[in-house]
């Protein structure tokens, strides 16, 4: 009886143990800032450290405009990052979803 509750016991261990290295690792996203040689921002968009996204200028509007300033740019990130966690990829930024975060549309 001791050496059946013994086996069930050791069973039951290496059963969790599997189960927790066969779950996918938790991803981890972050962003940088980045100012360009005119002086405007964009962001890059890493996973597990890794660069999954290079962003130099506004997404959702034509032309290559960069942001004004570096707070406009992490809110932009901060959102993609946001639809990324969700499952949504590409995580696709519109001019409708810009005017929302305040973001300001400049000519360059």
């Amino acid at each position: 009886m001791i050496t059946c509750l013994f086996f069930f016991a050791v069973t039951v261990f290496a059963l969790e143990d599997s189960f927790a290295y066969n779950q996918p690792a938790p991803k981890n996203y972050s962003y940088k800032l980045v100012e360009k040689d005119d002086k405007s921002w964009g962001y890059q968009i890493y996973r597990d450290e890794k660069l999954i996204l290079d962003q130099p200028h506004i997404p959702g509007i034509s032309g290559k405009k960069g942001f004004i300033n570096s707070t406009e740019a992490a809110v932009v990130a901060k959102k993609v990052i946001s639809k990324m966690k969700k499952g949504i990829f590409p995580p696709t930024i519109t001019e409708e979803d810009l005017q929302k975060m305040k973001i300001t549309i400049h000519n360059n």
